[in-house]
């Protein structure tokens, strides 16, 4: 099954585009790489001084404060495929409950609001809980919202989290990258137990983008995949190279999921070659 995820993947590396900025990440090395970017390309003024409108399946507006909001929300190099499916499956679920697992400021949590759906937001950095917040706001989807400030992992308890108070470098449970120059503690539980105790209504739509950490929590919800009452879709973003240090990688990722009962309708590797991401159902 390994083999045939990474075949797959192999179509989306085959563009001239995707070869040269491959071979620039062989010979760059990573703590250089957005000081080149912002040569090549121009570097954004952010934080921008007015919310951003976003037009897609539904239009939304959104603070860009740092260059994880620039490159999610405004960049359409990053996911805007993966973006544009997540919403037609939110036109489809409208009235279902969408769980995003590391929702960072908010980019899916607002639009599956937008689309009518009842968003669980889950993510432990502080700073990302405060741009969800103002966004819920600034968007007038509090009503739709539940935001979570737990790490979903797989097991229960606190863990160890770093994060980057300017937001440039997307927090993770490892220190992924050197600049998450601030450790902290956090609560960690599972989906499983959520939904046991019923403070989680089964989702219909799931979304994880964790920053390494995918097989944790994906391991912590097995009897909810292993259910009749399993999410219709999975959205999950993969790190190639930071699920070493959590001691899985794609093919690990991607056979639990499979494991499960589905089946991988996308897949794509970002022009960047850092990301992935796919979609089961």
């Amino acid at each position: 099954m390994g083999l045939e995820f990474e075949t797959v993947l192999k179509q989306s590396d085959e563009s001239l585009t995707n070869k040269v900025i491959s071979f620039g990440r062989k010979i760059v090395p990573q703590r250089y790489r957005a000081i080149v970017k912002d040569f090549l390309f121009g570097a954004p003024k952010i934080p921008f001084e007015r919310p951003y409108r976003f037009v897609g399946g539904v239009e939304a507006l959104f603070y860009i404060k740092n260059t994880s909001d620039f490159d999610r929300i405004v960049s359409a190099r990053v996911e805007a495929e993966y973006r544009s499916r997540m919403e037609e499956v939110f036109i489809k679920e409208k009235g279902r409950t969408f769980l995003d697992i590391g929702c960072a400021q908010g980019l899916y949590s607002v639009l599956a609001a937008k689309h009518g759906l009842f968003v669980d937001a889950f993510d432990p950095d502080p700073i990302s809980i405060v741009s969800l917040g103002a966004n819920i706001k600034l968007n007038q989807v509090g009503e739709r919202i539940k935001i979570n400030p737990v790490a979903l992992s797989d097991c229960e308890g606190k863990t160890p989290f770093f994060i980057d108070r300017g937001g440039s470098f997307a927090p993770s449970m490892i220190q992924t990258v050197g600049g998450l120059q601030e450790k902290i503690e956090v609560n960690t539980t599972t989906v499983d137990n959520l939904i046991r105790r019923k403070n989680l209504p089964s989702p219909a739509v799931i979304k994880i983008d964790v920053e390494g950490a995918e097989g944790r929590v994906i391991n912590g919800m097995k009897n909810l995949l292993s259910s009749s009452d399993k999410p219709k879709n999975m959205f999950v973003e993969l790190h190639q190279d930071y699920l070493p240090i959590f001691n899985e990688d794609m093919n690990s990722v991607y056979e639990t999921v499979v494991g499960f009962g589905y089946r991988v309708a996308w897949s794509a590797r970002c022009p960047s070659g850092l990301l992935c991401h796919f979609v089961a159902n």
